[in-house]
């Protein structure tokens, strides 16, 4: 019998709450998660042996913010092409463009959020 496996979602995000929201909805609706509060953290994950399906991203956190994750991810081959889903309430046009699989702003509809990581690993939310 061949055993299922479920996406890796890595969600990074400085607030508490919002993270453990995004991976309470995901972890719900089929996916394994790993919740971050830093893109140090994320660092530490992947360069651990993290190989996430998809990352969800905070643009906004301190230490190392989100753009500077997205290039440290997109510099690593494993990693280059992993779907990146961009959460944040810094989505504005001074900011500079965000190589992202889909970018929602905050507050996001969770709706949304499952349906960019579905499309994005190419799988169906559980509902």
């Amino acid at each position: 019998m061949l055993e299922e496996t479920r996406p890796v979602v890595l969600v990074v995000d400085d607030d508490n709450e919002c993270r453990e929201l995004v991976t309470d909805l995901l972890d719900r609706n089929g996916y394994t998660t790993r919740g971050v509060a830093s893109g140090t953290e994320a660092l530490r994950a992947i360069d651990g042996g993290l190989a996430p399906d998809a990352v969800v991203l905070d643009l906004m956190m301190p230490e190392m913010n989100g753009w500077d994750l997205l290039d440290a991810i997109r510099q690593r081959p494993a990693l280059a092409h992993t779907p990146v889903v961009v959460i944040s309430a810094a989505c504005d046009a001074q900011r500079a463009p965000i190589e992202a699989s889909r970018v929602l702003s905050k507050p996001f509809r969770l709706q949304a959020l499952l349906s960019a990581i579905a499309r994005s690993t190419g799988t169906q939310p559980e509902l």
